[in-house]
């Protein structure tokens, strides 16, 4: 019996650690298709899909409008490029009251999930080099958190901790109302020319992984107590 508690433990965690864990807030998983010419500065393209707030919206500019710049979303990856310019800028924005103009009003997430959260999780491939920028905002104050990221072979993950953020206080997370993210080029001398490409897996906001550890563990303990306190009683 005991071995069979133990295997039917063993396949409770693996069936846990395979499920997505409920404090995981999707901000965009690149899974709602888009396309985006970054060149067309000051326009915006807005798309409602499946990321948070349901509503993503992309804007951004070339320094030279006849040069290619585009961002594109299909099959949970957005990528971008540029070729022959001096400058590329795109910005990305997750907010509840998109799209412009809309009168929605703004809603509130605890990016924490209640203390669970304390960092972003993003899986990202630069081929060259990028200055990216991850903003969050609540509607008394606002945080950022800016990354020179060099040249990747491959998909590289980063996790970007809440307590990085600057300036930032802990009430921030707790009502978030907009997230958004910026892509610049930064490898440019004035007057040069810039090719900038990357791809973008997901950005979510995640538990740090002895968390989700700890919850695996607490939910197996809550799981064995009707059967020690069976065991306990006595005859």
């Amino acid at each position: 019996m005991r071995f069979h508690a133990f295997t039917a433990a063993v396949a409770a965690i693996s069936a846990l650690m395979a499920a997505p864990v409920q404090a995981v807030v999707v901000i965009d998983d690149f899974n709602t298709p888009q396309n985006f010419s970054s060149c067309n500065f000051p326009g915006f393209s807005y798309q409602a899909g499946d990321m948070l707030y349901g509503d993503r919206l992309f804007s951004g500019g070339c320094s030279k409008p006849a040069a290619g710049g585009a961002i594109t979303v299909a099959g949970g990856l957005a990528s971008y490029g540029a070729g022959g310019i001096s400058q590329i800028t795109v910005n990305a924005l997750y907010d509840a009251s998109l799209p412009p103009g809309s009168g929605d009003a703004k809603q509130a997430v605890d990016l924490t999930q209640a203390g669970a959260n304390d960092r972003f999780a993003m899986r990202i491939m630069v081929s060259n080099e990028t200055r990216f920028t991850l903003s969050v905002g609540s509607a008394s104050e606002s945080a950022s958190l800016q990354l020179d990221l060099p040249v990747t072979a491959g998909f590289v993950d980063l996790a970007l901790p809440f307590a990085s953020f600057s300036p930032a206080s802990a009430a921030l997370w707790q009502g978030v109302t907009s997230v958004s993210f910026q892509i610049v080029d930064t490898t440019v001398s004035p007057g040069g020319l810039f090719s900038a490409s990357g791809e973008i897996d997901f950005i979510r906001a995640v538990p740090e992984p002895g968390s989700i550890a700890l919850m695996l563990l607490g939910l197996l303990g809550l799981g064995t107590l009707p059967r020690r306190r069976a065991q306990e009683t006595p005859r």
